[in-house]
């Protein structure tokens, strides 16, 4: 009977063990399964602020594309003005001096127009004498 017992209780310690080695084994699979997530978690979370510091590259290239477009836009466009706002004041000029022109020319003609009055009124009154005295002279 003892011997019984002792077998027994070699048989329950026995097991014990196995129950403690089966135990030890899950744990260790558990520890090691942690382990595995905690680096992809960790690889994960890297390549996240990867992925976040390209995108703000990116957003970063873009403004400044966008400044440099803005600005080169302001340049041209005030370019462009103070180009149209010179051409408009040579017209203006021209037209100017265009209208002055015409007015000088209108005043010569009037000028020209009134001599060749006086002209002709001089001429018909050189035939009237040249015919007033030719009838007397005759």
């Amino acid at each position: 009977m003892i011997d019984e017992k002792i077998n027994n209780s070699l048989k329950e310690l026995e097991d014990s063990l196995n129950n403690i080695e089966s135990a030890r084994r899950q744990v260790e699979k558990i520890v090691t399964s942690h382990e595995a997530l905690s680096n992809s978690t960790t690889e994960f979370v890297n390549s996240l602020n990867n992925v976040t510091t390209k995108i703000q590259i990116i957003i970063d290239l873009i403004g400044k594309d966008y400044n440099q477009r803005i600005n080169t836009f302001e340049i041209e466009s005030k370019k462009a003005i103070e180009s149209v706002k010179t051409a408009s004041e040579k017209l203006a000029i021209a037209s100017d001096e265009f209208s002055y022109s015409l007015t000088n020319i209108r005043n010569i003609l009037n000028y020209n127009f009134i001599v060749t009055i006086l002209l002709l009124i001089i001429f018909i009154s050189s035939i009237c004498l040249i015919f007033a005295n030719g009838i007397k002279l005759m």
